[in-house]
């Protein structure tokens, strides 16, 4: 089977092969660029600086002297904007949740340049729909209505009330908290992907390679069409997809990829085999009861087919439905295979340290006073920080001879 950032790697390579330092490759991710080097490797015959790789979010957050902020500092920002104009008494963990929530649906605002202000308007008097939001579709504006029309119908409760009390301090919630970032340099996604489309309006963005390759991207926004578009001619797009549902304008997973085709077209000279679907598979299905047992599954698996793997790194995936796995897989893995590319995250609370962690906080949340005074504690809290195996590396004889006599 055609592999598509093969491909891609030989096009590009055939096209440029002795400028590709002037060359800039947009991917959806790090992961991508990093296959993409491997293939291009292949294509070369002698030494080359190679083309600039990056992702579609560094390529648009290059154009901003807006910092990207870690999701902790900007919901810590949005909490004293939301106590500000709610006067909630929630604590910051309470909040925390919704906060999430906000942020993530300021960043869809953003995203699709959507109007706020219009968006958390309280639409009290339906004729009022028409007027405010012409530019919607009549399907919009009668979703609309319909929710407020239910509202207003069912009589305000509790709930209710406090809902549209929160609705109306959204948009200048959402104003001050943009306002409170920009002061500090700071931004999320959305932001900073606005304020770029903004920027590019009044002065076309500053495009310092000779080419820039558009490679693999699938669902766009409305900010990355406004800068793609925006990037004129300089910007050539390849699309990976497979004719059995971009052929069929019901298949819905088509439908992205039916307008970034009509938008963006490929070179007419990009030729790939768009057709794999339809190619035949083999499956075997192996009942395993337990996830240990799914692990060591694998390794005879790969011992069965090792001729057809040959070693490369794009013959065989191992694909997880739980992340849980990680580590027993990664433990399962043969001996003669000596590089793996491990491409999935993994849970922090699935971590030792987190684990150890929650030890030492059951510790210091048990502690109490005793008649004279002094702080004690329960000794089952102390042996289990003290037995667990980050320790083991640490805890000298004293240690050990300790809780030898704990248990005597």
């Amino acid at each position: 089977m055609e592999r598509f950032l093969s491909r891609c790697a030989e096009y590009i390579y055939n096209r440029h092969y002795g400028n590709l330092k002037d060359v800039c490759l947009i991917f959806p991710n790090r992961r991508s660029g990093v296959f993409f080097n491997a293939y291009l490797q292949k294509q070369l015959t002698k030494p080359a600086i190679g083309p600039h790789i990056t992702t579609v979010n560094e390529f648009i957050s290059s154009f901003t002297t807006l910092h990207q902020a870690e999701k902790l500092i900007l919901i810590s920002e949005l909490y004293t904007i939301f106590k500000k104009h709610t006067h909630s008494t929630e604590t910051f963990d309470e909040f925390y949740f919704w906060g999430e929530v906000l942020l993530s649906d300021f960043n869809d605002i953003d995203h699709y340049l959507a109007s706020a202000k219009d968006l958390f308007t309280n639409v009290s008097d339906l004729k009022e729909i028409e007027q405010l939001f012409d530019y919607l579709t009549d399907a919009q504006r009668e979703v609309i209505a319909l929710f407020w029309g239910n509202l207003a119908k069912s009589g305000k409760k509790a709930h209710q009330e406090k809902f549209l009390l929160t609705w109306q301090k959204l948009w200048p919630i959402y104003n001050d908290f943009r306002q409170q970032l920009q002061k500090k340099g700071l931004a999320y996604t959305g932001m900073i992907y606005r304020q770029v489309v903004e920027d590019s309006k009044s002065q076309v963005p500053d495009l310092k390679f000779k080419a820039y390759y558009v490679i693999g991207l699938n669902a766009l926004n409305a900010c990355e069409k406004a800068i793609f578009k925006a990037m004129d001619k300089q910007a050539v797009f390849l699309w990976d997809y497979d004719d059995m549902y971009v052929n069929d304008p019901e298949h819905e997973s088509g439908a992205f990829l039916r307008h970034n085709l009509k938008t963006f077209p490929a070179p007419s000279d990009f030729k790939l085999n768009t057709s794999n679907y339809s190619l035949k598979k083999n499956f075997r299905i192996v009942a395993v009861p337990s996830i240990y047992g799914q692990a060591q599954e694998i390794p005879r698996f790969l011992k069965q087919h090792s001729n057809e793997f040959k070693n490369e790194f794009d013959n065989c995936a191992i694909i997880l439905a739980d992340e849980s796995m990680l580590f027993p897989v990664l433990g399962a893995i043969p001996d003669e295979i000596e590089a793996i590319n491990v491409t999935m995250g993994y849970p922090v609370k699935n971590s030792v340290v987190y684990g150890f962690l929650l030890l030492l906080m059951n510790l210091l949340k048990n502690r109490r006073v005793n008649n004279e005074g002094k702080e004690v504690v329960y000794h089952r809290f102390v042996t289990d920080v003290l037995n667990h195996q980050l320790m083991a590396n640490v805890s000298d004889e004293s240690c050990r001879k300790y809780l030898d006599d704990i248990k005597k």
